[in-house]
This record gives C-alpha cells, sequence and structure tokens, in this order.
C-alpha cells in the first residue's frame, strides 16, 4: 500500500507531467498504468482497506495518480468514479467518531484525525453532495500536513450534504477486517454513543489479535477503548514477537482470552459476521469467533446498540476442556469494579455506568487490573524504554468448560448523574431520566427494550 502505489504510481504520474518533454515518460507511463489499475482489488467487495482503519488513508496514493490520469486524458477517463474509491470513502466516513478521531483498531495512534484531504478528489469525480461534506467537515481537523494537491482537487461547485437524511446510522462491512459501525444520529460533534465492532482475523495490515473488539463512545468522549499502537514501533514488533506487545496481543483488547493463550493466526483464523441488522431503534450484530481460538468447539459475541445510550454484549464460549477464562473492558479511566460487578467510567463529565453478569459458568472473580511493559519487550526500534501507561482495564476470570457473560453498559450525558444497573425479576435494568430500560437473555435470545 505504500511502495506501489507511492514508488511506482509516482513514477507514473511524473511520466504524465512530463509527455512528450522527455523520451522515457511513455515507458514510465506504461510501467505504473496496468500496476495501478491491479491495485484496486486490494479493497473488498463494499469498499474495506485491507490494512487497518488508522492506515487507510494511504488511499490518497492511487488517488493522487488517478487524479492526475483524470487529467492526463483530458477528463475522458474518470476512473476515480469506479470502484473502489467512492465505496472506501463511505467505508472511511462510518469508522469516523466525534468530534474528529477514526475507529482505533490495530497500529494507531488512538486520537488520530481523519486523512480526509483526498475526499476533494473523490467528491470531485463522483458529484457526491456526501463527499463533500465529509472533506469541507474533516480535512482541516487537526491534519498535521496540508496536501498542495487539494487547491487542484476541490470543486466548489459542489453543494455539500450532510448524511443525517440520507444514510443509515449503522452499518457492517464483512471483508478484511469485517468493521462495523453503530452510532445515535451523524452529529459531528457530540452524538450521544458511537458503538464500533469488528470481526477479521488480526493478520491484516498492522492488524491486531482483536477480532469481536467493540468500543464504546459516548458525547465525544472514549469510554470503553482500543489501546492502538505501542508508544513507538518496537525492532521485533513485525516479527515473531508481534504479540509479546499487548497492545496487539489479545490481551489488550475487549475480547475473551482462554488459558491466557494468543488467538491463532491466518487469514483462515477469521471471524465471521453471522448477521447484522440495523434500524431507528439501533443495531445488532452477531460474530462467529470460533476460528480464531484453539481448544473450543464455539466461541460467539453478539452486541445489541439501543440508540438512547443502552449497550449489550452477550459472549458464550464452549471449550474442549476446562480452561482459564478471562474477558476483559478496557476503560479510559481507572475505573473499579463493586462486588456486584458494576463499574462507573467517566471522561469530561461523560459516564457509562457498567456491569458483568456471570449467566453460565463457575463463580467468577472480577477486578480493576493494569498493563505494564515486560522486559526486553519494552523498548523502541531505537532502544528507547517505553514509558508505560498503566493504561486499566475491568477484567473477569473464571475457570469451566461452558462460559456466558453479559456485559451491560450506559451512556450518561455530562449534566446527568449516572445510576447503576439493577437486577430486577425479568432481567436488568437502567434507568436513563426520561425512560428506563430493561436487558433481557432467552436462550440465544439479547433483548434492550424499554420499560413499561
Amino acid at each position: 500500500n505504500n511502495w506501489q502505489t507511492c514508488v511506482v504510481g509516482g513514477l507514473g504520474v511524473a511520466g504524465m507531467a512530463l509527455r512528450e518533454d522527455h523520451p522515457a515518460s511513455g515507458r514510465l507511463i506504461d510501467l505504473a498504468h496496468e500496476r495501478m489499475l491491479a491495485y484496486r482489488a486490494v479493497y473488498g467487495a463494499e469498499g474495506e482497506f485491507n490494512e487497518n482503519v488508522g492506515y487507510a488513508a494511504a488511499t490518497r496514493l492511487p488517488v493522487i495518480y488517478l487524479s492526475a490520469h483524470r487529467y492526463y486524458t483530458e477528463g475522458t477517463e474518470n476512473m476515480l468514479a469506479d470502484h473502489p474509491f467512492p465505496a472506501t470513502c463511505l467505508w472511511y466516513l462510518y469508522m469516523t467518531t466525534p468530534p474528529g478521531r477514526i475507529a482505533a483498531f490495530g497500529d494507531i495512534h488512538i486520537d488520530a484525525p481523519p486523512g480526509a484531504d483526498y475526499y476533494a478528489a473523490v467528491a470531485a469525480a463522483t458529484r457526491d453532495r456526501l463527499l463533500q461534506w465529509y472533506y469541507l467537515t474533516y480535512a482541516q481537523q487537526g491534519q498535521s500536513r496540508v496536501n498542495p494537491l487539494e487547491l487542484l482537487w476541490y470543486d466548489e461547485t459542489i453543494t455539500p450534504q450532510a448524511p443525517d437524511s440520507r444514510l443509515p446510522t449503522g452499518r457492517a462491512f464483512p471483508g478484511h477486517s469485517g468493521c462495523i459501525s453503530s452510532r445515535t444520529d451523524w452529529h459531528t460533534e457530540k452524538t450521544p454513543t458511537v458503538v464500533f465492532g469488528k470481526a477479521g482475523h488480526g493478520s491484516e495490515g498492522h492488524g491486531h489479535h482483536d477480532a469481536g473488539q467493540v468500543c464504546i463512545d459516548g458525547y465525544g468522549e472514549r469510554l470503553i477503548v482500543d489501546l492502538g499502537s505501542p508508544p513507538m514501533y518496537p525492532t521485533d514488533f513485525f516479527g515473531k514477537n508481534r504479540y509479546q506487545y499487548y497492545n496487539a496481543g489479545v490481551a489488550g483488547h475487549n475480547i475473551f482470552m482462554f488459558k491466557e493463550q494468543e488467538m491463532a493466526t491466518g487469514e483462515t483464523c477469521r471471524a465471521e459476521i453471522l448477521s447484522a441488522d440495523f434500524d431507528d431503534r439501533g443495531g445488532v450484530w452477531s460474530i462467529d469467533l470460533t476460528a480464531c481460538y484453539e481448544g473450543v468447539h464455539d466461541v460467539r459475541r453478539k452486541v445489541v446498540h439501543h440508540k438512547t445510550g443502552v449497550i449489550a454484549v452477550l459472549d458464550t464460549a464452549r471449550l474442549i476442556e476446562p480452561q482459564n477464562i478471562s474477558l476483559r473492558w478496557h476503560t479510559v479511566d481507572k475505573a473499579t469494579p463493586d462486588d456486584t460487578g458494576n463499574f462507573e467510567v467517566s471522561s469530561n463529565g461523560v459516564h457509562l455506568s457498567a456491569r458483568i453478569v456471570c449467566l453460565q459458568g463457575a463463580q467468577f472473580t472480577i477486578q480493576r487490573r493494569e498493563h505494564a511493559y515486560q522486559v526486553p519487550f519494552n523498548k523502541g526500534r531505537l532502544g528507547d524504554v517505553f514509558e508505560d501507561r498503566h493504561e486499566s482495564y475491568i477484567e473477569a476470570c473464571l475457570t469451566d468448560q461452558i462460559c456466558t457473560l453479559l456485559s451491560l453498559f450506559a451512556v450518561f450525558p455530562p449534566d446527568q448523574i449516572p445510576v447503576p444497573w439493577q437486577v430486577t425479576r425479568t432481567g436488568w435494568a437502567i434507568n436513563l431520566g426520561k425512560a428506563s430500560y430493561i436487558v433481557h437473555v432467552a436462550s440465544d435470545d439479547l433483548l434492550v427494550l424499554e420499560a413499561n
């Protein structure tokens, strides 16, 4: 995604710029063009990039090439209007969260702003008002470098249109990383909730062992989080020791871990999205994680996101033999659980009331822990020792062969005092002020219902 599109594509752009002014220009174009057209196949059927979201802004490189080609052909060939470019821009849009971050899956700086400069070119090529809105909304938001090509790309005659009236608030993208996004609305600063999830296999470029991951934002604040990259890249981070660094390993994510073992590695060891449905109430999706683990009969995760701010996650596992089982939820603060399994997460006045419940399996323990880098896996590639960030998580542990854990979350805005989850006769209830909601589990069904 870097070498071909940057080096080979750059040679092609040079050839198109030189034209008849250099005798080798045609050879440069011939060398690049078929390779750049073939490169488009790395994208999934619905625009999914073949690396993690944090590296997907590398799409600007083929956009640079095909934008130059459009000028070179004097507008007779407009390949930016073809797949995968409008589709991958939409995929990336869904992976953007207020007030201007992208889903922190895989190697990424957790507060990285979107890379939106190339949206100007795709919007101009397609005359897509939604892509023009995204460009104008995010292009200057924290971007560390300015792309002078925007002066050529931006078409001021395209009227931007916000997604409110035309775009569903949730969608699942099954290709590559299997990313999922569900939100309350398309407010660009402080939508009440955004829930990101993913399937995939963790072997994507710059991917982690994070299949099944769920992260929750509320009112523009990170609450249940992905830890992103280590402070700097270690020398051996892209080799056999990659998962010794908790950021990349299963232990650094909000998913099941069995016997303290890593997930299986490889594109065939893949979590699949079984179902995903979104409507005006929110989103529901189910993921089969069985192929990602060894020593299991089956592992499943179901997520329900109600737009009012209630999220429920049901994790089930059937193992070949009894093992130590761990489920972690990484929090943006140092939240601590009580004896009932309730805990509260806070960030800049936004609160998340949470609870973990064991529905099937041996008696479990729940406590707060922190990560620390272990020698010798605590240095950057130049030998600099990492400063430990003491990243905090809630961990539920038990030993059994069959396990069902229910995790409950409710987001409270800054002007509201949070309340804990309560056990009722029919499930678990939370009072959000204007209404109360009950989470009900029956067989494999997981429901979030407004209380009468």
